[in-house]
């Protein structure tokens, strides 16, 4: 078990004064955490769910791997086998608490196969399973296509309190009574915190666009036409000195930008592994659609642009930003068509592109996010992580909390 602690945690700036979480490590996720590690007077310790995840298929047959709809499997053999699970994780979690201080547990997704074998262990060990979700249903199509799999799937999220990015996803968990709402925070992420710390010194010398090219962005099309033309602007002369980056969402998503672009004669840079928040201080430009980053990008000094043809152009509550927006001309430059992304492109790298709305930007920031006005959304997670452990507690002892959770600051 030793061995096995020492290649799946990682104890990194360990204090035994200090309120402990465990986080189970995730793509995305160690965004946030690392702003929590910078931001608060928590120990936030990593699991690491590339080590943990295999040992768990020793315990549970692929026909139970499924995401949400395991909660569907409730026949005497998924049973028998996530038990199992919970009961290695638990032993496993009582050596790591036997060497330091644990208070709780944190997970960024409610309704994952792999987090099933923590709730239990954390359920044997009386230590509270938590949830900072990193999944947000930012339009309402994808609301209403989520909120029919928990209905489908029966799922019911059985841990102490999850804490969400803003108001969609707390609509998300309540409907159907997937979660109580007594059980819920509205934080906001902690990834944005960064852009607290203002634009930074570094050269303003890239152009970004954020892939989305898997089905699930709804425009394959137009993003095939945007990524033909951004390959054929980093050839021009407007372009020397420039960085023209492709920013994949993991490596399948670059290696299959990387194809799409195989006979097309190209200077872009198509990478998963840049940090983000680096690459956007460097952006002169964020170009995307129906991604969270084009959020965040809408924090920086960047223009954000959204693609408003095709494919792209779609109906509202299929869409993050819909262009009839009250603030949505102001905060966002929308293109109609790959000749004008060619010529937001130039007019960027020449430096002529006109500064948009920063009250603007801010709030549509908020339409979607909780971005509080004083304090962190890392300050706001501390908070619950703290709080909604001490109810659990009080509950396991009997006692009738004090207080309902802080849902919203803002």
């Amino acid at each position: 078990m030793r061995a096995v602690i020492r290649r799946t945690a990682d104890f990194t700036g360990f204090r035994p004064d200090r309120f402990t979480v465990l986080c189970l490590e995730r793509r995305n996720f160690e965004r946030d955490i690392e702003q929590l590690r910078m931001r608060t007077r928590c120990n936030w310790l990593g699991l690491r769910s590339r080590v943990l995840g295999p040992a768990l298929w020793a315990f549970i047959p692929q026909e139970f791997r499924k995401q949400t709809d395991y909660f569907a499997c409730r026949v005497p053999e998924a049973e028998a086998a996530f038990s199992a699970a919970g009961a290695f994780v638990a032993e496993l979690l009582a050596e790591m608490a036997r060497r330091h201080r644990l208070d709780a547990v944190m997970s960024a997704n409610t309704d994952y196969w792999q987090d099933e074998s923590l709730k239990r262990a954390c359920a044997r060990l009386g230590l509270p399973f938590l949830v900072l979700s990193r999944e947000y249903y930012n339009t309402e199509a994808k609301v209403e296509w989520k909120q029919q799999r928990y209905e489908e799937s029966g799922f019911r999220f059985e841990g102490a309190g999850v804490a969400v990015f803003g108001p969609k996803m707390l609509a998300t968990l309540t409907s159907g009574g997937v979660c109580p709402p007594d059980r819920i925070w509205i934080t906001g992420p902690p990834r944005l915190d960064v852009w607290r710390d203002g634009p930074g010194a570094e050269p303003k010398d890239t152009l970004t666009l954020l892939s989305f090219a898997r089905k699930i962005y709804l425009a394959t099309g137009v993003f095939e036409s945007m990524l033909d033309a951004f390959a054929r602007f980093s050839l021009r002369p407007e372009a020397r000195g420039i960085r023209c980056v492709v920013k994949g969402k993991n490596r399948a998503d670059s290696d299959n930008v990387r194809r799409m672009l195989s006979e097309i004669p190209n200077r872009l840079i198509v990478t998963d592994g840049m940090d983000i928040a680096a690459l956007f201080r460097r952006s002169r430009v964020i170009a995307g659609f129906n991604s969270l980053a084009i959020l965040e990008g809408l924090l920086t000094s960047a223009a954000v642009c959204c693609p408003a043809w095709g494919d792209a152009a779609r109906d509202p509550a299929e869409m993050l930003i819909d262009p009839g927006a009250p603030d949505a001309a102001r905060a966002v430059s929308f293109v109609r068509s790959p000749e004008e992304f060619t010529q937001l492109l130039v007019a960027a790298a020449e430096g002529r592109l006109p500064a948009s709305d920063a009250g603007a930007r801010l709030r549509l920031v908020r339409e979607h996010f909780h971005y509080p006005e004083e304090g962190t959304c890392s300050g706001e997670v501390e908070r619950f992580v703290v709080e909604a452990s001490a109810r659990f507690r009080a509950g396991r002892a009997g006692a009738a909390p004090d207080s309902g959770p802080a849902r919203d600051a803002g």
